[in-house]
């Protein structure tokens, strides 16, 4: 089973207390003295108290509670965010637990165990989350530094202000403004572009032959020329 497949089923878990738990309150509602322990006690506690006291704000609660285990799983598909939150949520649920029988280990150990089952694949998804992104974004680097950027166009002889120049391995890299366009031009070609009236902190990249060609302006209005994210020339702009 690959990297995915495990993370995945880890996030899955929440859907499937999620699940037990509509089913064990389903059961429950219809008179059956039966229930699933791979359920979330707080949903499903307020749930019954409203069904069979018409407490209507544990209805409430119940669905808030059940929509947070919903919000999770939607959350942990691409955010460790998602697993943090749900781990935080199961030990809340676990408190809950103890609370509702007064402490008393010999009445929930069975409820106690699944709750720790719970939440050991939960941590078990965050432990192997950042290998899968690390993974994921390695690959992506990999792509990135074979791909040239496409240029937008030649850069055109016009009236032109020139904020930085300077020749950089063997390339001609001009860092200028048309009309109201900031551009980065590489050897007569336009790169990339950043079209404003009023001008705030930008940066202008191009990845040609393996490097990271850059231009721009911080937030300190410090402009730059850079490399490989090394910058190699720079200059304050007052105007």
């Amino acid at each position: 089973m690959d990297k995915q497949k495990r993370f995945n089923n880890a996030r899955n878990i929440i859907l499937v207390v999620l699940l037990c738990t509509v089913a064990s309150i389903a059961m429950i509602a219809v008179g059956s003295d039966t229930m699933f322990l791979f359920s979330a006690s707080i949903p499903f506690y307020f749930a019954i108290e409203a069904i069979l006291y018409e407490f209507i704000l544990g209805y409430v609660i119940a669905v808030v509670s059940s929509l947070a285990l919903v919000g999770c799983w939607f959350l942990a598909k691409d955010r460790i965010l998602g697993l943090v939150l749900a781990i935080v949520y199961f030990i809340l649920d676990t408190l809950f637990l103890f609370w509702l029988f007064d402490f008393e280990l010999s009445n929930i150990a069975a409820e106690l165990l699944f709750h720790v089952i719970i939440i050991g694949y939960l941590v078990y998804g965050i432990v192997i989350f950042p290998k899968q992104k690390s993974l994921e974004d390695e690959l992506l680097g990999e792509i990135t530094e074979k791909a040239n950027t496409t240029p937008i166009g030649y850069a055109e002889d016009v009236k032109a202000r020139i904020f930085l120049e300077d020749d950089i391995l063997g390339r001609h890299v001009v860092y200028r403004r048309v009309k109201s366009v900031n551009q980065l031009v590489i050897d007569g070609k336009v790169y990339d572009e950043y079209k404003a009236v009023m001008e705030f902190p930008h940066e202008l990249k191009a990845n040609i032959d393996g490097h990271i060609y850059k231009a721009g302006t911080d937030g300190s209005s410090m402009m730059f020329l850079a490399i490989d994210e090394e910058r190699v020339k720079t200059k304050r702009r007052w105007i």
